[in-house]
């Protein structure tokens, strides 16, 4: 629907308030530089539309950007391999833990074992 044909279907005259109007129900934003234009004065829609550009260069420098949902990404991000790879190293590290300690555990049981033996032969029966 043109504007001309919506003027004609509600019977407006052809004012500032009916391109308002128009703007506000027929456009999800409207054309802000026509609502700037008439609201400000400027002769012709070039001024207004550059003018208003410039409002909102402003406007997005003195208000924040809103984050993305979510976590934010740190740039440290792995590729599939380098998980793998890293996954395979801690289990190697783990594996020479874990043969440690069974060493130690180990020499620990032969002590305890020895212990026995040495408290079997002093004590009597």
């Amino acid at each position: 629907m043109t504007y001309e044909e919506w003027l004609g279907a509600n019977y407006l005259t052809d004012d500032a308030e009916a391109r308002r109007l128009y703007a506000e129900r027929n456009c999800s934003i409207g054309h802000p530089y026509h609502v700037w234009r008439e609201r400000y004065g400027y002769a012709d829609t070039a001024t207004a539309r550059a003018d208003y550009a410039e409002y909102q260069k402003q406007l997005d420098l003195l208000t924040p950007k809103k984050r993305k949902p979510g976590r934010p990404a740190t740039g440290n991000a792995m590729t599939p391999a380098e998980k793998q790879r890293a996954y395979r190293e801690r289990q190697k590290k783990r594996e020479k833990e874990l043969e440690a300690r069974v060493l130690v555990l180990e020499q620990k049981l032969e002590n305890a074992l020895a212990e026995i033996e040495r408290l079997k032969v002093t004590l009597p029966e």
